[in-house]
């Protein structure tokens, strides 16, 4: 009997042996996965954060824009990104440097840094479809800033936030009509060849000067937006129409300025031609003032305050018009002082 409560008390010292030796175990021998709480060996990282554990991090907003040399473009980036750092915003913009195919490669890169939201300018309406197409698979909300592009409000991005480019056609041809009595022959120079800009100023100007028999366009060419290519076709327009046309339509008043340098280079004073031009920038007011252009049509680069406004919006989730306009109007000599002073 003594010899049963020996073997009975060895048996209990090595149950309580085996217990400690099991509580105590190192990651000499862990947990298999799957099994109980698996523990992260020294030598890997952490596992991530949830996806959406980051409330307390700035909203990312990337900006692909079109090109940054011309002086409106650069306007349009600095007044973004100021109004991006007041409001908080974590805010990183590429430039495609005015071409099409690396806008594509331009938003890729964007995404790939992060961003919660695009602002995408897009070069021409058919042409970087592609690359808001890129956005859209990635699931970027995307607006649509200052030029249209081929694609559903709505449904490809939010909504598009710019000035109205047929407006501001209309408004071009009504001036020049009202100045010359709807008798007038044009040269039109035009804007970048397929963007939205070019095919919407180029159609509304039409629908004005189409009504009025005598106004009529003898030579159109593309400034590209460029004062040297402005030079370049206004030379050439010279060449083969000089005495044919006594107003001029330059749809950039970047051309506007080329333009003006080539009908000096030969001989030719700009104010005796009717010039209007378009952008409203601060060099075309001046040569208001100075007399040598009649007028410029506004398209405001101020685009920071207007889109990070329908952002915050969008954000906190109200519903949004797709297509919301920018207003413009005409300066000439009669309100040329006043508009210098806010002109980029």
């Amino acid at each position: 009997m003594k010899n049963v409560k020996v073997v009975s008390i060895v048996a209990l010292l090595l149950v309580f042996a085996l217990a400690f030796a099991a509580c105590t175990a190192t990651d000499n021998n862990p947990t298999p996965p799957g099994q109980g709480e698996v523990t992260s060996s020294a030598n890997e990282p952490d596992p991530a954060p949830p996806a959406n554990d980051d409330s307390d991090r700035p909203i990312k907003v990337g900006f692909a824009q079109t090109g940054n040399t011309h002086p409106w473009r650069i306007t349009q980036t600095n007044d973004i990104k100021r109004v991006a750092e007041e409001r908080g915003f974590d805010f990183v913009w590429v430039d495609a440097q005015e071409d099409t195919a690396k806008q594509v490669q331009n938003v890729e890169e964007l995404i790939n840094q992060g961003i919660d939201y695009l602002f995408f300018d897009p070069r021409e309406y058919e042409g970087s479809h592609a690359a808001l197409m890129v956005a859209k698979e990635a699931g970027i909300p995307t607006i649509v800033v200052d030029r249209q592009v081929r694609g559903e409000p709505g449904v490809d991005f939010i909504t598009m936030i710019g000035s109205s480019f047929v407006f501001q056609g209309q408004l071009a041809g009504e001036w020049l009509r009202d100045q010359t009595g709807g008798e007038t022959n044009i040269v039109q120079i035009q804007h970048i060849m397929g963007s939205s800009v070019d095919i919407d100023r180029t159609k509304g100007f039409a629908e004005i000067i189409d009504q009025e028999p005598g106004m009529t366009i003898v030579a159109s060419q593309y400034g590209n937006s460029e004062r040297d290519e402005g030079q370049k076709v206004m030379e050439n327009i010279l060449q083969s129409h000089q005495g044919q046309f006594d107003s001029i339509y330059s749809q950039s008043d970047e051309s506007t300025v080329g333009v003006v340098m080539a009908l000096k280079g030969v001989g030719l004073d700009p104010a005796d031609f009717i010039i209007i031009s378009t952008d409203g920038g601060k060099e075309a007011i001046q040569m208001i003032l100075d007399g040598t252009i009649g007028a410029t049509v506004t398209c405001s680069p101020f685009y920071g305050n207007i889109l990070f406004d329908w952002l915050e919006r969008i954000i906190a989730g109200e519903t949004v018009p797709t297509e919301i306009i920018v207003d413009d109007f005409v300066i000439d000599s009669t309100n040329a002082a006043e508009e210098i002073l806010r002109a980029y």
